[in-house]
């Protein structure tokens, strides 16, 4: 791999993951983790409608995740292209 490829391959990788942590982050501050202690004795719907905030919760959690996992990513690209 040539360093202009590496380098290529980290402006990608750094501008994708600020993009999805940035959108990950915004949706974190509509959605809040619903409360799931108190479900006993509730009825399906309501059981349904909770699990399905909470995994819509749990996937604004992996955008964050994903984000910061890319731009870590690309910080290993630039550091392999001011090595090369």
């Amino acid at each position: 791999m040539n360093p202009s490829e590496i380098l290529q391959r980290a402006n990608f990788s750094m501008t994708f993951g600020i993009i999805v942590a940035i959108f990950g982050i915004v949706l974190k501050q509509f959605i809040k983790r619903p409360d799931y202690s108190s479900l006993k004795g509730k009825s399906h719907s309501h059981i349904l409608k909770t699990g399905a905030k909470l995994l819509f919760y749990n996937l604004v959690q992996g955008f964050l995740f994903l984000g910061i996992s890319l731009v870590l990513f690309a910080t290993v690209f630039y550091i392999c292209y001011l090595l090369a």
